[in-house]
């Protein structure tokens, strides 16, 4: 089986952030374990990944930013309310088209591939809030 490209590079591990049972955010996770690791160092990795970049910048991000559809936050902060996940194909496919599209606006590199996409219609409330 071939692996997914993008523009000439593979796609990065992607996992769905979802949020009180909703997938909300696919997100890339940047871990770099090895080819001799299990499945389950690879699963732990990720997770620690994901769980970085929530306290450091995406936790902020989900809870500035509003579902467009109920006006709600997307976030309250709680973490007992998210679980993360492989991404599906649909949802690695609308991951892809986000990036492409920020690659030709041009907010986004191929040589950084950390970008998230909602899976839901957002708004972002803070203008210094960006979720790439």
């Amino acid at each position: 089986m071939r692996k997914r490209q993008l523009n000439g590079r593979p796609t990065p591990k992607l996992y769905t952030l979802e949020i009180s049972g909703r997938p909300t955010v696919v997100i890339t996770v940047d871990i770099d374990v090895g080819d001799n690791c299990t499945p389950i160092m690879r699963h732990t990795a990720a997770m620690k990944d994901i769980d970085q970049s929530l306290d450091i910048y995406l936790g902020e991000i989900l809870c500035d930013s509003w579902n467009a559809d109920t006006r709600l936050p997307l976030w309250d902060g709680d973490k007992s309310k998210l679980s993360t996940r492989p991404a599906t194909s649909d949802e690695i496919v609308v991951w892809e088209v986000g990036f492409r599209n920020a690659l030709m606006a041009g907010d986004a590199s191929v040589a950084y591939c950390h970008w998230a996409e909602y899976l839901v219609r957002a708004i972002e409330v803070c203008p210094w809030a960006t979720l790439h």
